[in-house]
């Protein structure tokens, strides 16, 4: 899913569970478990395109996920405790990101892109975006209604 997706409903995992022990584990897990539907993100076809490009997008991708969370549930949640959630559902795609736009084929980093790779269900633009508003938007809305748990 694209960063944009994790970020927003790592987001939300911290405005539902305030206890930190809990929610960065799970909002780690989410982003695997997300990332089972099919969906497109920015590294869809990596391959097939300069690496640039596919870095400036990705770079737009995290910058409207951080905007979005912060636009959402900035209010409500502590800056630094939302921040510590949105890094935490999106650093299972950091974690592979010197494999892909460095190059690094060794351990850590080719371990983490293979293991990601394992999670990853591609699918085309349009229907792997309409899938995760479909699936985040829901999640993002309740969670704002919240009061926390």
């Amino acid at each position: 899913m694209t960063a944009t997706a994790h970020s927003l409903v790592g987001a939300s995992i911290g405005k539902l569970c305030p206890t930190p022990v809990l929610a960065i584990p799970l909002a780690i897990l989410s982003n695997l478990l997300m990332d089972l539907i099919p969906h497109w993100d920015t590294g869809t076809g990596w391959r097939k395109r300069p690496r640039i490009i596919t870095f400036f997008a990705t770079g737009f991708d995290v910058i409207l996920g951080l905007f979005l969370s912060f636009l959402v549930f900035g209010k409500t949640t502590d800056s630094l405790y939302l921040i510590s959630l949105i890094l935490a559902a999106t650093l299972p795609d950091y974690l592979e990101a010197p494999y892909l736009f460095l190059g690094w084929d060794f351990l850590p980093f080719s371990w983490f892109y293979r293991f990601q790779s394992k999670f990853h269900a591609r699918d085309g633009t349009f229907w792997g975006i309409v899938t995760q508003i479909a699936i985040v938007s829901p999640i993002v809305y309740l969670a704002s209604q919240a009061q926390g748990l």
